[in-house]
């Protein structure tokens, strides 16, 4: 987490959806849906850190191969 004042972001990421399973990884344009709610939040000029909250092992970790060097928790 960031020592400067600022806005922290929580983008939710179930992984059960029952209509559409998995479409937090489904791409659009070319990017997994939830790397671009992440990637909107990182490059908000009031947004200092970025929570992502999920029920899913694999989304951590395809979370942090994506943002390993980037404040996402």
């Amino acid at each position: 987490m960031s020592d400067k004042q600022g806005v922290t972001a929580v983008v939710p990421a179930r992984a059960g959806s029952k209509r559409l399973p998995n479409k937090n990884m489904a791409k659009f344009l070319g990017r997994e849906l939830l790397f671009r709610a992440v990637d909107c939040a990182l490059e908000s000029e009031l947004i200092t850190d970025c929570i992502v909250s999920t029920d899913s092992d694999g989304y951590l970790r395809k979370l942090n191969e994506e943002y390993h060097e980037k404040p996402v928790t």
